[in-house]
C-alpha cells in the first residue's frame, strides 16, 4: 500500500480508474475535474444519501464522497470543465453568502482523527509539533509537524481533552502519510 491510497482502493476501483485515465490520455485537461469512474466508493458518511437528495455534487478525497456544492438548478448538475468559472461558482457563491449572513454547518467526517493518550502523550505532541500543544480547557491549536531542518511535514489540530489526552485532528488526503 502506497501511503496515500488506503482499503478503499481496492483492485476494482483501480482498474476502473486506469481504464478512465487511460481513456482520457488524449484529451484536453481542465482543472478540477472530478473523474467518475468507480464512484461512490466505499468511504461515504452516513449523512450521504440526504445530502444528494439535496442536490450535493460530490468529490473525492482520499476515498471520501465530499460534497464540493449543492446544485439547486439542472445547469448546476454535475461538473462542468472549464479554465474560467465553472458551473460550481455559482452555488458555491451562495454557499459562502449564506455562511457569511447567516450561518453554515459543515459535515467533517472525513478528516481524518486521531486519540493520542497515556503518561507521555504531551511529551511526545510537544517533540512532535512545532509549537506547544493547548493545555486542557484551552482553545484549539493548529500544530505544525516539522522535520529537524525545519521542513513542514504535516499540520494537525490539537486539543487537550485531559493532561494525558489527546484528540488529533488532520485531513483525509493526511492520514495515511500523519500516522508514519
Amino acid at each position: 500500500m502506497v501511503g496515500r491510497y488506503g482499503a478503499w482502493a481496492t483492485p476494482a476501483f483501480t482498474a476502473a480508474k486506469a481504464r478512465e485515465s487511460y481513456g482520457d490520455n488524449n484529451s484536453i485537461s481542465h482543472p478540477i475535474v472530478d473523474k467518475q469512474a468507480a464512484r461512490p466508493t466505499s468511504r461515504v458518511t452516513s449523512l450521504y444519501e440526504t445530502l444528494a437528495q439535496h442536490g450535493a455534487q460530490f468529490g473525492l478525497h482520499s476515498g471520501w464522497e465530499v460534497p464540493h456544492w449543492f446544485a439547486t438548478s439542472d445547469a448546476e448538475i454535475g461538473h462542468e470543465p472549464s479554465y474560467f468559472r465553472s458551473n460550481s461558482f455559482g452555488p458555491t457563491k451562495r454557499e459562502c453568502d449564506a455562511v457569511m449572513e447567516r450561518v453554515g454547518l459543515t459535515d467533517l467526517s472525513s478528516f481524518a482523527t486521531f486519540q493520542v493518550h497515556g503518561p507521555s502523550a504531551r511529551a511526545f505532541l510537544e517533540l512532535m509539533c512545532a509549537n506547544s500543544v493547548p493545555k486542557v480547557g484551552a482553545s484549539i491549536r493548529i500544530c505544525h509537524l516539522c522535520t529537524p531542518h525545519g521542513k513542514v511535514l504535516g499540520e494537525l489540530t490539537v486539543t487537550a481533552l485531559t493532561d494525558e489526552s489527546f484528540y488529533v485532528v488532520t485531513g483525509a488526503g493526511s492520514e495515511l502519510h500523519d500516522l508514519r
